[in-house]
């Protein structure tokens, strides 16, 4: 669906040169919901903006469906755009104009019929949730409001793709989970291609099953977001994961552990997690477990369950418990052999 490889953008000025996307290489399927996330200046709208067109990189190339941007003309490249829609943080609405003609917007600029932009329009209200709000400026709207306007104005077309630029941070967070349900069901019931981009890990944690983390116009690492959750390896997507979901050993427990032994990080999938295991682990083998913290996630749909563990015993008989753990498809990392515990 949208395929970049080796993309350089660098922008030039008077006295220097940034490179805003350094050899970045994505591949995103139809159907899914693709969070890029990172801190600003990372890139991410860059990104963003190659995939509509709207930058043209140095290196590299851009596909979307199927189509090579370079190699695109003018009108191609019009005609691809009313394939992507494009949902913005501040929502880049005309204000003065009502919520039914900003939706119909881009059907008038297209030379729609007029009795289908009405129809259409009125499909679009009733699934963002404002037909009682139609003919009221959209001046007279909440942030949230908005941003369901924004969404309704994006799907006018009928897009395949649709592109999200911070659609989520100017608003407050109750209003922020009704956005990213109202993204969850788009794609479910329309089957559109969602690639978004935000500073929020709550945004990926919440909607997307595919993430990649940039940072100096790079991606350092990406994949399925219950692998990353569950297995990071970079520290910058640590620290994004450490912002949703606590990963810390009281300190006063730490205080207290026996230096001698290690301490394990189990992570546990889905809500058919062996519940039995640690007791099993205590029965077979030569060693005792101490649970030092537990924490139960929602990540999409998949239930994420962390326990960290010190476990007393001989090595030869840790390292067993180990592939025995791991046998029974528990994500298993060594994290501390003494008190100085870095729960990351």
């Amino acid at each position: 669906m949208i395929s970049l490889t080796n993309v350089t953008k660098i922008f030039k000025t008077k006295n220097q040169q940034v490179t805003a996307l350094d050899s970045v290489s994505l591949e995103i399927e139809k159907g899914d919901i693709y969070g890029i996330i990172g801190y600003s200046g990372a890139g991410k709208s860059t990104l963003l903006r190659t995939v509509n067109g709207l930058e043209k990189p140095e290196k590299g190339q851009v596909k979307v469906d199927g189509k090579l941007l370079n190699d695109l003309s003018e009108k191609e490249l019009n005609d691809l755009r009313k394939n992507i829609g494009m949902v913005f943080q501040h929502f880049s609405l005309l204000e003065s104009r009502t919520v039914s003609q900003n939706i119909a917007l881009p059907l008038v600029l297209s030379k729609k019929d007029k009795n289908f932009i009405k129809l259409r329009v009125n499909e679009l209200l009733d699934f963002v949730g404002l037909s009682d709000k139609k003919d009221v400026p959209v001046n007279k709207l909440s942030g949230g409001q908005k941003q369901r306007v924004g969404i309704a104005r994006a799907l006018a077309t009928q897009p395949d793709i649709l592109l999200c630029d911070e659609a989520t941070s100017a608003l407050d967070p109750k209003t922020t989970l009704s956005i990213l349900q109202l993204l969850k069901k788009i794609n479910q019931e329309f089957g559109i291609t969602i690639l978004l981009i935000t500073h929020e890990m709550e945004v990926v944690k919440e909607i997307c099953n595919k993430m990649a983390v940039m940072e100096d116009g790079k991606i350092v690492e990406h994949g399925n977001v219950v692998d990353l959750f569950t297995a990071p390896h970079e520290k910058l997507t640590k620290s994004f994961i450490h912002t949703v979901i606590n990963h810390k050993i009281p300190d006063e427990i730490v205080e207290r552990l026996d230096k001698r032994f290690p301490v394990y990080r189990f992570t546990f999938l889905g809500v058919n997690a062996d519940q039995d295991l640690l007791s099993r682990i205590n029965k077979q083998y030569d060693v005792s477990t101490r649970i030092l913290s537990a924490s139960v996630n929602e990540v999409g749909q998949t239930i994420l369950g962390i326990l960290y563990i010190q476990i007393e015993g001989d090595e030869s008989e840790i390292e067993k418990v180990e592939i025995y753990a791991r046998q029974h498809e528990v994500v298993i990392e060594r994290v501390s052999d003494d008190t100085r515990v870095v729960a990351n």
